[in-house]
């Protein structure tokens, strides 16, 4: 409540009128009544809502600037959990690729655990026994991907060696190149899911058809997860070439590891260290 101790009614009103606009506002009706009942109560109770052309609001669209270290954080988990998480930034604007889905392409195949993958490799090491990667995107400005590891005990004393191996595993997609196989794949997997998948009802539903009438075309909105349209290799290798160790917050999750500092404002004990030199 600190931040919020000297926000009078004032200050209130004038974040209602910069921001309250129905420029900036998407509505999603979802019931058992027909399109013209709900187009009269939408019109009815929604179209007194001002339309003050507010601006978009713009983020920075790098929140992690790039550093030659490896950015370590170490914490202790409440769960027995032994886990290493990969953070990559993603300063794009992530939206404009829903076509194509680089990102789930990505995620499909470092998530993949058959013969060949990272993590079958992981397992015959005795390092890992658990592996998923996903991307999405934060603001219209940037997202980010992610890896996760789940460590076995062995794993966490030698979490350099796997990062050391996911590195060059992500090298090596770079050195392949783009493959139309996956993103058909994904195409005939979007199709699939569309059609056997539960669509969903209630205010969850709706919640997110507005949102996603806020930054996808509208005929495509409501099944924009399973919609593919042609591939894009310029967008598949523009994200992985983000996915870099001077790219990356990494954070180590273990009961036994040494936090000695505090965090602010949840009190949570953690550590944090610059890997540079050789070891980077």
């Amino acid at each position: 409540m600190e931040t919020l101790e000297k926000v009078d009614r004032q200050v209130l009103l004038d974040f209602h009128k910069k921001y309250y606009s129905a420029n900036q506002m998407a509505l999603a009706l979802l019931s058992k009544y027909s399109i013209p009942e709900m187009e009269e109560w939408a019109t009815t109770y929604f179209s007194a809502i001002e339309n003050s052309q507010a601006p978009d609001i713009d983020y920075p669209p790098v929140y992690l600037s790039e550093k030659e270290a490896i950015r370590l954080i170490g914490v202790k988990p409440i769960k027995d959990k032994k886990e290493l998480a990969l953070e990559f930034p993603l300063p794009i604007e992530y939206y404009q690729y829903y076509a194509s889905k680089p990102e789930k392409i990505l995620g499909s195949i470092i998530g993949h655990e058959g013969k060949g993958s990272l993590l079958s490799f992981l397992k015959e090491k005795g390092l890992a026994t658990g592996l998923g990667a996903n991307g999405a995107p934060d603001t219209p400005d940037y997202g980010s991907l992610g890896i996760r590891i789940s460590l076995t005990e062995k794993g966490v004393q030698q979490y350099r060696d796997v990062l050391k191996y996911c590195f060059s595993y992500l090298d090596m997609l770079k050195q392949e190149g783009y493959q139309n196989y996956l993103f058909d794949e994904q195409k005939t997997m979007g199709k699939l899911e569309e059609v056997y998948s539960d669509k969903g009802e209630g205010a969850w539903t709706a919640i997110s058809f507005a949102n996603n009438l806020a930054f996808y075309p509208m005929e495509i909105a409501h099944r924009v997860e399973y919609y593919y349209g042609e591939p894009n290799p310029d967008a598949y290798m523009l994200l992985l070439s983000y996915l870099r160790p001077d790219n990356m917050l990494c954070v180590l999750s273990d009961s036994g590891l040494e936090t000695p500092e505090e965090e602010f404002w949840y009190k949570s004990n953690y550590s944090y260290e610059e890997i540079t030199g050789t070891a980077y």
